[in-house]
């Protein structure tokens, strides 16, 4: 905590700030709390030089002048007692302080210049009390021994402060109280007290009496030739205090110390009022002077964090104007804000409360490196009960998903799987990095393939060229193994022989479709998908057959009579209707016999018919299918259905 504090000390006031009316000097008083708790009505021990203030006329020899308040204009004045020492450097004087804030602190103010003022110094409402001794005993009987001590011996559970000695006794006499030290048998304080018969009396004592916790004492009364004291059976006591036993002498007098003890009794009824106090453990503290801030002068903070300044103000007098000095930083008018720091920075702030003083103080913040895990796997995608191993950098300590702390991690994931790692430097610093891991699966894949006559099927390292079903096991990108069933079917070859019969070229029945093709450049023929081909022109000429997905071409035929005029005579011939349901007309521009042949090429009938004559024939006898009607220059082909 970096800090100047401008304010007057106590031997100088301050003026220019609101004070009791009347009263010329006020000086801050700063009470600071210690325990984490809210505190109320606590009395709290001032030393105070008040021989300056009186030697610069500025207060009261007597210090009736004296006030305390809670507000730097004299608001809220506070209960006091001035135990001692006016005039001196060293006064003692309680106050009774109404709150201090847990861990904060409360500015109360001292006044003083009035030479007209009384004094309102006083134990009562100071302290709390008063509390009886005995608690006003009343029972037992009158009785006596003259020229003797009757008593009690006890001990303070807790300083108290004694006032007032007293008695209760039978004949009403004026009597010696007597207070000693146990231990050391002196005599503490000695009051005579008088008063009537039968009732409790007191007389205050000119300089009240602080009994500490845990000290045994004795407080007796005397007994002259001719008095009488009451005694009898109790123990009874103040709550503050524990009895102890009952002490008495006889034919002594009142400086004696009394050695003789009775238990559980009273012999005369001595009594004395006393005050305590609030005990607080730590006990607060005090500095003269005004309100004051809590703050390190140093922090740490790692790259990328933010962190709120943990300015804290201990008394003073709200409201307070706040001013920070310094980069990256939320707001610079509150108590505290919240730094963002990208280097080390040193930031300042400048405090006033309403009773105009002023406080700056200062905090610097040194910024720490991220470490840089700079995670590793031996592999990043696996298979099916494979593992890798995650790294990081040795240098820095590591906590992983599963909150394990090693430089490395084992993982064998069943699927895909982002690993995470926070790494901390020797700084403290935390960073963080994450790796996927991919996880593979075997593929297990049937297929069915078909492939024409004279091909081959290649599945990895295999070449198959037979109907079958075969099983390969493949290595995969990611090593993990393949398991492929394949069924094959090789189709049959395509019988792609053609035949010529004039111009007309007919190809082996039973394909699923014809292409015709000129050899010349390997051109398709447009409209040219029967299972025959007649030539227009010269040329050579080939057919595409087709099976299935299966094609196969067959060699190429020239022609070369296209234009001759004996095959012109006989290149007219029909037939119909077609498709038939078993009767056919046939006609034809020339005698000539004709030819029906199946699908497989076998001649199944023929018919010999006239030159421009029709010819009606019933076939319905071959059954249903497609034929070919065949002269010696073209093939026809129809369908009996």
């Amino acid at each position: 905590m970096n800090y100047l504090l401008i304010l007057f000390s106590l031997i100088t006031s301050f003026s220019g700030l609101a004070q009791i009316p009347g009263w010329n000097q006020s000086q801050p008083i700063t009470i600071l709390e210690h325990t984490g708790n809210l505190i109320t009505n606590y009395q709290i021990k001032l030393t105070i030089d008040t021989q300056t203030p009186i030697s610069n006329g500025e207060m009261l020899a007597t210090g009736d002048d004296i006030r305390f308040s809670t507000a730097c204009n004299g608001g809220n004045n506070l209960n006091y007692w001035i135990e001692s020492g006016m005039n001196t450097t060293t006064t003692q004087i309680w106050v009774k302080i109404d709150s201090i804030p847990a861990n904060g602190g409360k500015t109360i103010y001292l006044n003083y210049g009035n030479a007209s003022a009384t004094s309102i110094s006083a134990i009562p409402g100071t302290f709390f009390g008063p509390h009886s001794s005995t608690d006003s005993v009343s029972n037992g009987n009158p009785g006596g021994v003259g020229d003797s001590q009757r008593g009690f011996r006890f001990y303070p559970n807790e300083d108290i402060l004694v006032t007032d000695f007293g008695k209760r006794e039978p004949t009403g006499s004026t009597r010696y109280i007597t207070l000693f030290d146990n231990a050391t048998q002196a005599i503490i304080h000695q009051t005579q007290v008088s008063g009537p018969a039968a009732q409790y009396s007191y007389q205050n004592i000119s300089s009240p009496i602080w009994l500490t916790q845990g000290t045994q004492y004795l407080l007796e009364m005397f007994q002259s030739s001719t008095d009488g004291y009451y005694f009898g059976t109790s123990t009874q006591i103040g709550e503050h205090l524990t009895y102890i036993d009952m002490r008495y002498c006889n034919g002594c007098d009142q400086n004696t110390f009394p050695l003789n003890y009775l238990n559980s009794i009273h012999y005369g009824v001595p009594d004395f009022w006393y005050f305590t106090k609030t005990n607080i453990t730590p006990a607060p503290t005090y500095e003269l002077g005004h309100f004051q801030t809590s703050m390190a002068d140093q922090s740490f903070i790692c790259l990328n964090d933010s962190t709120i300044i943990p300015l804290t103000v201990l008394g003073g007098q709200a409201p307070f104007s706040i001013q920070w000095a310094g980069a990256e930083i939320n707001n610079d008018t509150i108590l505290q804000p919240i730094a963002s720091p990208s280097d080390t920075m040193e930031y300042h702030v400048s405090i006033t409360d309403a009773c105009g003083f002023n406080r700056v103080d200062s905090i610097t913040f040194n910024v720490g490196a991220l470490p840089t895990a700079n995670l590793q796997a031996s592999a990043t995608i696996l298979c099916n009960g494979e593992w890798s191993e995650l790294t990081v950098d040795t240098m820095y300590s590591a906590i992983w998903d599963d909150n394990s702390t090693a430089d490395s991690l084992i993982v064998s994931p069943t699927v895909t799987t982002t690993y995470h790692v926070q790494t901390t430097n020797n700084i403290g610093c935390h960073s963080y990095d994450s790796i996927q891991i991919l996880f593979h699966n075997p593929i297990y894949l049937t297929r069915v393939i078909d492939k024409c006559f004279g091909e081959s099927y290649q599945i990895g390292t295999h070449t198959y060229v037979l109907n079958g079903t075969y099983i390969d096991t493949l290595a995969g990108v990611s090593n993990c193994d393949s398991i492929i069933t394949t069924v094959i079917t090789f189709q049959g070859e395509i019988d792609s022989q053609i035949q010529q019969i004039g111009l007309t070229l007919v190809a082996d029945i039973g394909a699923d479709g014809y292409q015709w093709v000129n050899c010349q450049g390997n051109t398709p023929i447009s409209g040219a998908t029967n299972s025959y081909y007649e030539a227009t022109q010269n040329g050579s000429y080939a057919v595409i057959s087709t099976v299935g997905s299966c094609s196969r071409q067959s060699a190429c035929i020239a022609i070369t009579t296209v234009g001759l005029e004996e095959l012109d005579e006989i290149d007219n011939l029909s037939l119909f209707p077609n498709p038939t349901t078993g009767n056919l007309t046939i006609q034809s521009s020339s005698s000539q016999e004709l030819k029906i042949i199946d699908v497989i090429g076998n001649i199944v009938r023929k018919e010999s018919v006239d030159a421009g004559i029709s010819k009606q024939i019933d076939i319905s006898s071959l059954g249903t299918g497609s034929y070919y009607l065949q002269s010696r220059t073209k093939v026809i082909r129809f369908v009996i259905q």
